[in-house]
């Protein structure tokens, strides 16, 4: 059902053998169409506040005998959400297949692991390795893969898995077109930005008997601490990707002013200043508020010895797998930090250190009211389908996720795995661990990697109160601005050459940058050059001429959510920040 494919077999299919084998040419039979089931009670469109009750399960039927199985095959593309074995997750898929083939579904489910996807993931579209569909998103590869030809649209296909359609909501599915086409399915369910935060070991805070850190002010003194206290263990650990450059939020008392926004991700070295001003301008990234705050702390600590000198030689699953879990490091950065402390790593410490407890933060400016941010309906994580395969495959992944998205029973059995060996299924949408199950190697699926939304998966019976109310928080868009720009993307074909050289010198010079590793201003000042060097003014400029037409094109509808934002802004600054102001003197005058 799953295997590691290396180097050597990255250019080339692999027979498949067995049933564990990688990836087999795809059977020309067309799927059996699946008999509709009753989906999951679906929530309030993108806003839901609260997980529906498990439905019942569909009663099993004799699946119809029409020869072998369609094979369909997922590539587990992330590097992170679920773990990288096949012992681990061979049980699953064959589990997934049996219960569909005994609902009358003739698929078999299999996946593809990658033992570097980051570098392997793009190179399977080019490369002709069959495969069904990924996970993908605009801040990975989906975008300059879209451009390429590799995704195929799925708009046209959406009416006849009504499955689909009813658990992500039409209005998610509506908002989540780019460039006039559907590209993927959208997971949805976080409606707020600002989600990344701290991952930190708790009970090394009970140990020094300090208060739980709120911001990253409060988290220095933790660190400090660690220093001090735990000579072999690096205070805050730090990959390429999760590092102290990648964390935002309230800092040494600057708060944000402005509303900045990148749509699509599409603009390198700058972006949009101001979502909240008419008109909106692109400006370079040196220029943007607050453009070496985030430097400034990461230069900070890494003078001071906080951060592993080995930050850019780290990927993002090495961090928590080697740093975090064997107690090599008290810290790391994590997006959604204060659930993915308790629901993902959590578990992987304990295999290592059993008295060892991870707590995180990650919103608490918001929900303190320092900050206000624009809700984010496109959303950011996507299943996409290879292109590059016949229709009838596309047809048939469309079919699983319409027979999975169709019970709670196999929702949980895609995202938990099985009952009772991986977890224990709890009611009111909760599980608990089994005592003595290694949770580095345990069965899981996030969601959002999954392409399941999220209102369907379970929460820890452990749960704690700060988890359930960032669950919450992040879930309702009551807490933000309407963003008036995000149904626009620039076309990035057109300066894709452009947009390769400003990637490559952002890599170059910002990952230093981010890692603290060279001096801010002659950091900034590399930077800028580069990015100027590598036409970043031509880009902005394209961009800028393709917004100002998108604004005139959308004139109404862009001018009816400016309002409404702005109105969200005033009321905000005159009662949560106001509020906020009272609480903490030192910050009056910065926001």
């Amino acid at each position: 059902m799953s295997r590691k494919i290396t180097r050597r077999q990255m250019l080339y299919v692999i027979g498949m053998g067995t049933a564990t084998g990688l990836v087999s040419a795809c059977q020309s039979a067309t799927p059996t169409m699946a008999p509709a089931t009753q989906p999951p009670a679906a929530t309030e469109a993108a806003g839901a506040t609260e997980a529906p009750k498990a439905t019942e399960a569909p009663q099993p039927t004799e699946a119809p005998k029409t020869g072998e199985p369609k094979v369909i095959t997922y590539v587990d593309s992330a590097g992170f959400g679920s773990p990288p074995y096949r012992e681990s997750q061979d049980p699953i898929a064959k589990a997934l297949s049996e219960k569909m083939q005994s609902e009358g579904i003739n698929l078999e489910f299999r996946v593809m692991l990658l033992d570097n996807p980051k570098e392997k993931y793009p190179i399977l579209y080019a490369s002709g390795t069959p495969f069904t569909w990924a996970f993908d998103a605009p801040w990975y590869f989906m975008n300059s893969l879209r451009d390429q030809g590799h995704l195929r649209p799925l708009e046209t296909y959406m009416d006849q898995y009504p499955n689909i359609v009813k658990a992500i909501s039409q209005d998610v599915i509506d908002f989540n077109y780019q460039l006039g086409h559907l590209y993927g399915l959208p997971t949805g369910f976080y409606v707020g930005g600002g989600a990344s935060g701290v991952v930190y070991r708790k009970d090394l805070l009970d140990k020094y008997g300090m208060p739980e850190p709120k911001n990253l002010d409060d988290l220095e003194l933790f660190l400090a601490e660690v220093q001090k206290t735990e000579k072999d263990m690096i205070p805050f650990g730090a990959d390429d990707t999760f590092n102290v450059g990648y964390m935002s939020g309230p800092w040494r008392k600057w708060l944000p002013k402005k509303h900045g926004y990148n749509p699509g991700g599409a603009m390198v070295g700058g972006g949009i200043d101001d979502g909240l001003t008419n008109p909106p301008k692109y400006l370079g990234s040196e220029d943007l508020e607050g453009a070496t705050v985030a430097y400034e702390r990461a230069r900070d600590w890494y003078e001071k010895g906080w951060v592993n000198k080995n930050v850019l030689q780290l990927k993002v699953e090495q961090t928590v797998e080697e740093l975090f879990n064997p107690g090599k490091c008290a810290a790391l950065a994590y997006n959604e930090a204060a659930m993915k402390a308790e629901l993902t790593i959590q578990p992987g410490l304990q295999s290592f250190i059993p008295e060892g407890k991870a707590a995180g933060f990650a919103v608490e400016g918001p929900m303190e009211g320092a900050t206000i941010q624009f809700s984010i309906l496109k959303q950011w994580n996507f299943q996409v389908f290879n292109s590059h395969m016949p229709e009838e495959d596309t047809l048939a992944g469309l079919q699983f996720f319409n027979w999975l998205l169709g019970s709670q029973d196999n929702i949980d059995l895609y995202l938990f795995g099985i009952d009772g060996t991986n977890y224990k299924k709890l009611p009111d949408m909760k599980y608990a661990d089994i005592e003595g199950v290694d949770g580095t190697t345990n069965y899981r699926r996030r969601w959002y990697v999954a392409g399941v939304p999220g209102q369907f998966e379970r929460v820890p019976e452990q749960a704690t109160e700060n988890f359930m109310k960032t669950l919450a928080y992040i879930t309702d868009l009551n807490n933000y601005m309407p963003n008036p720009l995000e149904k626009f993307e620039p076309e990035r074909k057109v300066k894709e050459a452009e947009l390769a050289q400003l990637t490559a010198a952002s890599k170059e010079f910002s990952l230093p940058l981010a890692a603290g590793q060279v001096d801010v201003k002659e950091g900034m000042d590399k930077l800028t050059k580069a990015l100027k060097d590598a036409k970043r003014d031509d880009v902005m400029a394209e961009f800028q001429t393709q917004l100002d037409k998108w604004i005139g094109d959308n004139k109404s509808e862009y001018e009816a959510t400016l309002k409404k934002a702005q109105t969200k802004y005033e009321d905000w600054k005159n009662t949560k920040f106001a509020e906020y102001i009272k609480a903490h003197p030192e910050k009056a005058g910065t926001a």
